[in-house]
């Protein structure tokens, strides 16, 4: 906070206000000009500064992102307290000059509007500032690791994946290095490094802010990618969305080339994808008590039918007399070759059954008389 010649103004007021929820927060500048606000949802801001001779400055549309600190100057101007300088906070340039970490954000927009294969956010991580990854994908649609990498299924089942490990690599650093958090709770695997447990759907993102190096010591636990995701909230104005996918076997187109046969030159017959899919999101959030209490909610689900076919081997009569035809003298043989087995095995175990419940009520008495005269182990005990 500085006059137009550059001096610093200490003890001015700056009060910070969120058009939202019309939360506001209120600070002075110290003696050296400086004031601080801490703990912002993304959004956009007014801002109100006044001193002591000076004409009061008014900003408006100051863009707070998420996790990433933006610096304000305010140049005051001699005059009566009655005038008013009103600046549109969206003309100021969002340089940040208060660290040198390299990083970006992704917004709501970017989430909603851009491609990201299985709906998960995170694919989108690649788009960063330092971030190197190319998501590629096998011929069924399985996650394929960076060089020198092992992928923990990386969005192979969207947002649902509970070991989500996406294939990016910050300033050259390993995938196991990369850090994630979800509204300044970190979500990361314990079992494999640089995975998260929890992945948010796309209706619940407001902005996620990607950090690739240089980042200060309240990040420092790893050396890789820190990915700071913040959720939407409620409003003083009630606000949501809706999506909805709809995949059905007879939308597919059919594959012309069916692959080999065992039969030189003939191939098998077109086939198509006989995936069923339904995929469906929501959002809404808005105020219970205004400019006090607010809520927000969303929720996603997926279901999925696909029909597969595979050969397997069942053992016929033919077989089982081939075998026993093959090793007469062996034990299978003599299984195969004796059905009264059967016959005896049922005896044996009617018989055992029976010792078994006449066993159960002798011990049934004893346990009501407490006397149980030394007995221990199971109550039915037979040798065959």
């Amino acid at each position: 906070m500085t006059d137009q010649s550059g001096a610093v103004i200490p003890g001015a007021t700056v009060v910070l206000t969120n058009p939202a929820t019309q939360a506001a927060k209120t600070t002075t500048t110290n003696a050296t000009g400086f004031y601080t606000f801490t703990e912002l949802a993304p959004g956009n801001y007014k801002v109100k500064v006044t001193a002591n001779g000076f004409e009061e400055e008014d900003f408006s549309d100051v863009a707070i992102t998420a996790e990433q600190a933006r610096g304000l100057d305010v140049k005051m101007t001699v005059g009566a307290a009655a005038q008013t300088v009103t600046v549109n906070g969206s003309l100021t340039p969002i340089l940040n000059t208060t660290d040198a970490a390299t990083s970006s954000t992704i917004s709501a927009e970017d989430v909603t509007r851009l491609p990201a294969f299985g709906r998960d956010p995170y694919e989108l991580l690649r788009t960063g500032v330092g971030i190197t990854g190319d998501s590629a994908r096998s011929g069924s649609g399985g996650a394929i690791a960076l060089p020198n990498n092992t992928s923990q299924n990386q969005s192979n089942v969207g947002i649902f994946q509970t070991e989500n490990q996406i294939q990016i690599s910050a300033s050259g650093q390993r995938v196991t290095s990369n850090t994630y958090e979800i509204d300044g709770v970190t979500v990361d695997s314990l079992l494999h490094g640089g995975s998260t447990i929890v992945t948010p759907s796309i209706e619940s993102v407001d902005q996620i802010t990607i950090l690739a190096s240089n980042y200060d010591a309240t990040l420092g636990r790893s050396v890789g990618a820190h990915i700071l995701t913040v959720t939407k909230s409620g409003t003083n104005d009630y606000h949501g969305s809706a999506f909805f996918q709809y995949d059905e076997p007879g939308l597919n187109a059919y594959q012309p080339y069916g692959g080999p046969t065992s039969t030189p030159g003939v191939f098998a017959p077109a086939i198509r994808d006989d995936l069923q899919q339904r995929d469906w999101a929501a959002s809404v959030g808005g105020r219970i008590i205004r400019d006090k209490l607010f809520w927000f909610g969303s929720y996603e689900a997926v279901k999925s039918t696909l029909q597969s076919f595979s050969e397997t081997y069942v053992p016929t009569p033919g077989w089982y007399a081939a075998l026993a035809a093959a090793r007469p003298s062996g034990l299978v043989a003599s299984v195969i070759a004796k059905p009264s087995g059967k016959q005896w095995c049922g005896r044996c175990c009617r018989a055992h059954a029976a010792r078994c419940r006449r066993n159960a009520r002798r011990w049934a008495r004893v346990s009501t008389l407490g006397r149980l005269q030394g007995r221990t182990g199971n109550i039915c005990r037979t040798t065959m």
